[in-house]
């Protein structure tokens, strides 16, 4: 390809075998069949109901999913809503919550999701040390922790498009680069926490790496900034080097951890979940297909013992690597405001199988093969199997959505 471009062609993977095919109805059944109102607040339950409403347009449990969101947006920053936070940190369950809230306006177009997230994101904003440029926790001395820096810059990067407050979005870059310059370390991998003192560091934690992967490619993904594509590329092979359990599969929850350990914890489940996603991504963001053997590698060893809880952990992952990327090609430059435009724009539509590439429209090589040319740039292409299957110069909703529908592989 031409310089300055990457494209399309780039990660092509092979479908994905030897799964059973059952497991994403069965662990979807599973969660709603034991999802009751006193269970409302189960974040991971609630993303799964959201995954399935976007990709099967399954109406029986988008009304599911509007009740229970509903209920949490009732009872948002309230006693019932802490109480149902015990066990993670609160700043981290927030976060989380936020993000939901986001993605789910995204699809379900309910004003009262996005005024809920709003009010998350300004108690998140609270925890925001400008000096520091990154999420502190007031509890421990101001120290700013890599796994709450990663998912506060998530839950930004998915409230900026529809807040459209330029702060945010600075934010959650700030809270990306604090990690990549404050906490990386090459040997190492991520340290836990900045300042690091001895007797509460930790490094080589899986849940810092797998979601600090996930934020910066969302960062990519809402900005064509091509850094954050490359250190999330650079912390990726520090997994597989460093935390890959060569024993049994799947990922170690640190450095240290022990490849014969028998049990694994719900936590681990959750951080293998968001490594292996972010080895989809990878993959094709990347060009690099061993991603994707890694990531059938761990979801076998997981997934073959027909374990409940991590069918409901990994459902939606092997859902995705089953039916491959939704191909979006941006002929044009990142740093184009109309580029930048449609960017925000796609990240306000809920699309977790959206992968965007960016083609250099001095690249006629690739342009011409592919049936990418226009009478003008920038311009967004839906593909399907790298052909054009709908094309927009336009930024607004409405083009933006044709075309992603179009790609839309069903």
């Amino acid at each position: 390809m031409g310089s300055g471009g990457w494209g399309g062609s780039a990660g092509t993977s092979k479908p994905v075998s030897g799964f059973d095919v059952a497991i994403f109805p069965r662990a979807l059944e599973g969660l709603r069949s034991h999802s009751t109102a006193k269970e409302s607040l189960d974040l991971r339950a609630l993303h799964l109901f959201l995954y399935a409403v976007s990709e099967k347009q399954d109406m029986d449990l988008q009304r599911l999913l509007e009740k229970k969101l509903s209920l949490l947006s009732g009872q948002i920053l309230g006693p019932e809503f802490l109480a149902s936070l015990a066990g993670g940190d609160l700043f981290s369950q927030v976060a989380a919550a936020a993000k939901l809230l986001f993605d789910a306006f995204s699809v379900l177009r309910l004003d009262h999701l996005r005024e809920s997230g709003f009010k998350l994101i300004d108690f998140l904003d609270g925890f925001y040390d400008e000096k520091l440029g990154a999420f502190v926790d007031p509890k421990k001395t101001g120290a700013a922790f890599a796994f709450q820096n990663a998912v506060g810059a998530r839950a930004f990067l998915s409230a900026y498009p529809h807040l459209q407050n330029p702060q945010i979005r600075d934010k959650a870059g700030n809270a990306l680069n604090f990690i990549r310059e404050k906490l990386y370390d090459p040997l190492l991998g991520l340290i836990n926490r900045f300042p690091p003192e001895s007797e509460t560091l930790e490094y080589g934690r899986l849940a810092d790496c797998a979601v600090s992967i996930l934020a910066l490619t969302d960062a990519y993904l809402q900005s064509g900034d091509k850094s954050y594509r490359d250190f999330a590329d650079i912390l990726a092979k520090y997994l597989l080097q460093d935390l890959w359990d060569r024993e049994k599969g799947g990922f170690l929850p640190h450095s240290r951890a022990e490849p014969s350990q028998e049990k694994v914890s719900k936590e681990t489940l959750s951080s293998n979940a968001a490594a292996f996603e972010a080895l989809w991504r990878l993959g094709y963001l990347k060009g690099q297909n061993a991603y994707f053997k890694w990531a059938d590698l761990g979801l076998h060893r997981f997934l073959d013992e027909k374990n409940p809880e991590a069918e409901a952990s990994f459902a939606h992952i092997l859902d995705m690597r089953s039916r491959g990327r939704i191909e979006l090609e941006i002929v044009g430059r990142a740093e184009e405001e109309v580029s930048q435009r449609m960017l925000e724009t796609l990240a306000t539509l809920y699309a977790p199988r959206k992968i965007i590439s960016f083609i250099n429209p001095d690249d006629q090589d690739y342009i011409l093969a592919h049936g990418l040319d226009a009478e003008s740039y920038p311009r967004l292409f839906g593909c399907v199997n790298l052909k054009r299957c709908a094309d927009t110069p336009n930024s607004d909703r409405e083009s933006v959505s044709r075309v992603l529908n179009a790609a839309w592989r069903c």
